[in-house]
């Protein structure tokens, strides 16, 4: 498991307009800019600093540090939810904090763009497949590889085992992912002040490998059921990174393509009420609200 092609063979593009994306331009500001100190490259945030793991350091750190890891995992969507990964990975939630980083990774970008049958892995084209309402498929994110110099996105980097290989894979096996490695130099990390990158593990993320993909449609919408998932994930990576302005927050939105007016659906359980099961509903409203268009968050539906 996990055995792939390197992100430098291949180039996947989206075939789709690129230029209705402008908002990891618009948002250049949540862009982080660095200086050079010693061997090391420090970025910093508002109120965070971020760092560039050196290749000399080794060992995963934390208290599952005597697990037999065997790859690192890339996590940009759902799974970076802490949460999330616990329950995926079969393990407590302080495991998981054990051994996580938080990172950027340049070179890939992230999109809603995934339409894939989850029990089926195939692409859905047209409304029928829908027509009688009960094989309802979302369009979920997924990366691609970019050329573009200023790709970049966040996320979090997990070493795993064997086994935890497995059960991410039964995971995402029906999402229209290919297993695709990411090299050493196209990680940087923003917090290693407890746990170490260890540069003799590969490190490997899920990548879209359709030839064709779309954007959200009125048949696959984004749904804010998902979109919270996600939020409450960098919601929670921002306390542990002590940012109070919710930057990792922010710098997902931003480098999130393809969020469409009018393919967006509110399928919260409960609409009025939202903090009855997500307290963090208000803040994840405000994020999305003073970091998108104002055109896409009122074309919301419900």
């Amino acid at each position: 498991m996990f055995s792939s092609h390197n992100s430098t063979d291949s180039t996947i593009i989206p075939d789709i307009d690129c230029s209705v994306n402008h908002l990891a331009r618009q948002y250049s500001e949540v862009n982080l800019t660095g200086s050079s100190v010693g061997d090391t490259h420090i970025v910093r945030s508002a109120s965070a600093d971020t760092k560039c793991c050196s290749s000399s350091r080794s060992g995963s750190g934390g208290n599952s540090s005597s697990k037999d890891y065997t790859a690192y995992f890339f996590g940009y969507g759902s799974l970076m939810n802490v949460d999330e990964l616990a329950k995926c990975l079969q393990v407590s939630r302080q495991d998981i904090l054990s051994r996580i980083l938080f990172v950027k990774v340049t070179g890939i970008s992230r999109g809603w763009l995934n339409q894939c049958s989850s029990s089926s892995g195939s692409l859905f084209v047209d409304k029928h497949h829908n027509c009688n309402g009960l094989q309802l498929s979302p369009t979920y994110l997924c990366c691609y590889l970019d050329p573009n110099k200023n790709a970049e996105i966040n996320g979090i980097l997990l070493p795993v085992t064997d086994t935890e290989k497995q059960l991410i894979h039964t995971r995402e096996k029906g999402g229209c992912y290919g297993i695709t490695q990411l090299r050493s130099q196209q990680i940087k990390c923003y917090s290693c002040n407890y746990n170490h990158l260890d540069s003799d593990l590969p490190s490997y993320f899920y990548c879209c490998q359709l030839k064709r993909t779309s954007q959200a449609t009125k048949f696959h919408p984004i749904v804010q059921s998902y979109v919270d998932v996600c939020l409450a994930g960098t919601l929670d990576i921002d306390k542990l990174l002590n940012s109070t302005d919710h930057m990792f927050s922010r710098t997902f939105i931003a480098t999130t393509k393809f969020w469409s007016a009018g393919n967006w659906v509110n399928d919260r359980l409960y609409k009025y009420r939202p903090t009855t099961v997500l307290p963090q509903a208000h803040v994840i409203n405000k994020l999305l609200v003073d970091n998108l268009p104002y055109a896409v968050i009122r074309a919301i539906q419900f």
